[in-house]
């Protein structure tokens, strides 16, 4: 079994949102490299990362934080949260990340997850998942209807 631990992003804090509600985040770490070190001092071989703030301005918001914990590991991070184009992609992966998470373009543009394939082969992929709550497909905070909800493509 590979556990991931999970840091979510809320303007440069280490947050958990309560039932997905940006309005309702506990911050729980103020230095997410410092939160990304104690995680890797506890055993944990991988990262998984996500930038809140970029999933919904829908670019990312929290490279300086996301930067500052690539610094402060050596272990795989994976990063979701704002990744909407190849060149997001490219910057993420020339930035260290190990895995991109393709969340909300995947639904809105199959064709970004076909070009991201062709031109990041493994083992340099990402995933591309649709956000989920309570079962049900989630995009930015509304539901999702009919087959998109169950939309899921791996790179």
């Amino acid at each position: 079994m590979i556990l991931f631990p999970a840091v979510d992003l809320k303007n440069g804090q280490c947050v958990r949102l309560e039932q997905g509600d940006m309005a309702r985040a506990t911050v729980f770490n103020l230095d997410p490299a410092a939160q990304a070190r104690a995680f890797a001092a506890q055993g944990f071989e991988y990262l998984h990362v996500v930038d809140l703030d970029g999933a919904f301005a829908g670019k990312p918001m929290n490279a300086q934080a996301v930067e500052a914990m690539l610094q402060a590991i050596k272990m795989p991070v994976q990063l979701g949260g704002g990744i909407r184009d190849l060149k997001t992609i490219a910057a993420w992966l020339d930035k260290g990340i190990t895995r991109v998470i393709i969340g909300t373009a995947a639904v809105r543009d199959p064709d970004l997850v076909k070009g991201a394939a062709k031109q990041f082969p493994r083992p340099r992929r990402g995933r591309a998942r649709c956000p989920r709550r309570q079962g049900r497909g989630r995009r930015l905070g509304r539901d999702l209807a009919g087959d998109r909800a169950r939309h899921r493509a791996a790179l």
